[in-house]
């Protein structure tokens, strides 16, 4: 039956990369809905994120490759290949550093959550540019829950992508923001002003993508949190973050398309 074919879970990522790459828009307008029809009922899905992001945004992410081309931080990046996982970073020794640094409060949170920090690897058939763009940006995202404050529940989940939204304009970000907000936002009334939140501390902040935070493990976290002007939802907000997240829900979700010029509204309204 049709529902159940939509139901069942896709698991090829080799699929969802050729679709990715594909030119034909309504195949991959199809992918996206039946990926994400599947990871709205189940948004602790980390494959079906996976396959939605590899299925819709590759383009997205070859411009977001185009677009740090010329930053020497993230010619560095990729000329080094920089990979955070078990074959290139000591974990043991993230371990033995306090849990005020960046390293030691990246790795607690992983080990409290059991993340595994080799999940995240390269898309099957991708051009290599394209895939380390995906997979560097797969391997960050559990840092931006540590330099945000944002939990890894479903609220502090669609929350990150609204920061993420912001910072890269992927395609994947805003249909989780929408989507989770839709679907979850009745049951967890938070969950509105977070994304609000997100949005602002997304704007306010550097851009974090070609950032080395492999360079920083040892840095006191609170250091790196001022040194990129990244706001924590779990530490004393700004004066006037109150009047910012006043910014009704609706407005934000009805103006997404321009999602910068609402935050810039909502942080000149300070």
């Amino acid at each position: 039956m049709m529902w159940e074919r939509w139901l069942t879970r896709p698991s090829d990522e080799v699929e969802a990369a050729r679709i990715g790459m594909s030119s034909n828009v309504l195949a991959r307008v199809r992918y996206g809905m039946h990926t994400g029809l599947v990871f709205a009922l189940d948004p602790m899905d980390t494959l079906q994120v996976n396959l939605l992001t590899v299925g819709i945004d590759f383009r997205g992410l070859r411009k977001l490759g185009a677009r740090f081309a010329d930053d020497p931080r993230w010619q560095q990046l990729v000329a080094e290949r920089a990979t955070i996982d078990t074959k290139h970073v000591d974990f043991d020794y993230l371990r033995r550093l306090g849990p005020e640094t960046l390293g030691g409060a990246y790795v607690r949170m992983l080990d409290h959550n059991r993340l595994d920090p080799d999940f995240f690897q390269p898309p099957p058939e991708w051009p290599e540019d394209v895939a380390y763009v995906l997979q560097r940006l797969r391997q960050t995202h559990d840092l931006m829950h540590v330099l945000t404050g944002l939990d890894t529940d479903i609220a502090g989940e669609v929350a990150l992508q609204a920061f993420v939204r912001v910072q890269l304009r992927l395609q994947f970000s805003i249909l989780v923001v929408l989507f989770g907000a839709l679907i979850y936002g009745p049951r967890y009334p938070r969950m509105l002003p977070m994304i609000v939140w997100a949005y602002i501390a997304g704007h306010r902040a550097d851009p974090l993508f070609s950032t080395r935070w492999e360079d920083l493990w040892e840095v006191p976290i609170d250091a790196v949190r001022r040194r990129f002007s990244i706001m924590s939802l779990d530490l004393p907000q700004p004066s006037g973050a109150d009047r910012s997240a006043a910014c009704s829900a609706a407005d934000l979700l009805a103006e997404e398309a321009n999602a910068l010029a609402l935050a810039d509204r909502c942080v000149a309204a300070e």
